[in-house]
């Protein structure tokens, strides 16, 4: 189970922390208000239809223990929960950082499948060759983008040896951001 200190994601996203204890832990990431579990991590997103930073009391209603914030106006807003409160230029940006850093908690391989077309099914026929001999992470379904990629490493436990890993892209140089987690 994922498990990083407030500290270690202060650092990682180079935010600042606005009120928290940095000892304290979270044990796991969330993107949606409303899939968040008791003590998570939550990093609001801005989608085509909605900002995730209006969901972050929603968030904290479902037990996130921390949030990261990109609105000043959250930050106000925030100081009256007892959550550790994170501000941070964007959002998206530290969500790739936080996972860059998770990352490197691990020294296995990682195998990446990139392409137009045919990634899914590549992934998945060989994490299932590997996983006869070793204990593999890989993306579910087609979560390939610059949300599902770290979302995935986020799931990488100590009992991993291998990790299969799926990139796709909707814009020029996403594949480059999401080698560079």
């Amino acid at each position: 189970m994922m498990e990083l200190l407030i500290d270690e994601i202060v650092r990682a996203t180079e935010g600042k922390l606005i009120k928290g204890n940095l000892k304290d832990k979270v044990m796991g990431i969330s993107t949606d208000s409303r899939k968040v579990k008791k003590d998570e991590l939550f990093i609001p997103l801005k989608g085509e239809k909605y900002d995730g930073e209006d969901f972050v009391k929603d968030a904290i209603d479902k037990g996130a223990s921390a949030v990261i914030t990109a609105r000043l106006d959250n930050v106000e807003c925030l100081k009256d929960f007892s959550v550790n409160v994170i501000y941070v230029n964007e959002t998206l940006e530290a969500l790739h950082k936080i996972a860059s850093y998770y990352i490197k908690k691990f020294n296995i391989p990682f195998i990446a499948v990139t392409g137009s077309s045919g990634k899914t099914t590549t992934k998945d026929m060989i994490a299932q060759i590997l996983s006869k001999k070793y204990k593999v992470l890989k993306t579910e379904g087609n979560f390939n983008n610059e949300i599902g990629l770290p979302l995935t490493i986020f799931n990488l436990e100590d009992t991993h040896q291998i990790a299969v890993v799926e990139m796709g892209m909707n814009g020029f140089g996403e594949i480059r951001r999401l080698k560079n987690i």
